[in-house]
């Protein structure tokens, strides 16, 4: 089965201090689970200056990954 190595990089830019952007990947662990469901990149934009934006961010990534899997 034929894996793929990744990695996020993000940065807050010029107008922010904190970055509250979050990213997360699922690589599966067998080729059945490969062709039952796929692999998953996931980006979620943590809307800068709003309220909890890092939390809520981070807390999709993570649902994400629990409930396609």
């Amino acid at each position: 089965m034929t894996t793929i190595d990744s990695f996020h990089l993000s940065d807050p830019g010029q107008k922010r201090a904190n970055n509250e952007d979050a990213a997360g990947a699922f690589e599966p662990k067998s080729a059945r689970q490969l062709k039952q469901s796929g692999r998953l990149y996931i980006v979620a934009d943590g809307l800068g200056g709003h309220q909890m934006g890092e939390q809520a961010s981070a807390q999709i990534v993570e649902t994400l990954l629990k409930v396609y899997y």
